[in-house]
């Protein structure tokens, strides 16, 4: 490429380029990750609520076994295999319950820099453009009017 050809405008082509690809990638992408978080989401929400209905009845077969007056060796070990089953129930749904907030916390982040990009994108592209005109494409159209 023979550096003498090389159009003097190309910093205002470049700013508006620039500017309308980061806007398309900044209202495209994080769109697209969203739904997959929520998607995520959901199924993590319908998980939690499984093992909310699953500790519920751990719970309520826990309190009818500790009711008893005299269990016998076999209802003490059913009873300490379903407070082990509730404990590790509860580990689980805590570590679910976890893993949710955070998909909802980077589900906002995807959201803020989403209208960073956005903005930002349409605040460049609309600078190279307007600067593009001004300084070099206005002047081309009047040579080509006066021709």
């Amino acid at each position: 490429m023979n550096l003498q050809s090389v159009p003097t405008d190309n910093l205002y082509k470049f700013m508006a380029v620039s500017g309308l690809v980061l806007l398309i990638f900044s209202s495209y992408f994080p769109i697209t990750q969203i739904r997959q978080l929520e998607g995520r989401s959901d199924e993590l929400e319908l998980e939690l609520t499984a093992l909310e209905v699953e500790m519920k009845q751990l719970q309520v077969a826990a309190s009818r076994a500790e009711t008893m007056k005299r269990p016998s060796r076999e209802e003490v070990r059913l009873l300490r295999q379903t407070a082990n089953e509730l404990e590790r129930r509860l580990a689980l749904f805590k570590v679910k319950k976890a893993i949710l907030d955070r998909l909802v916390r980077q589900s906002k982040q995807l959201l803020a820099w989403m209208l960073i990009g956005t903005v930002g994108g349409a605040m460049l592209s609309t600078v190279g453009f307007t600067l593009w005109y001004l300084r070099l494409q206005r002047f081309q159209d009047d040579a080509i009017r006066a021709k």
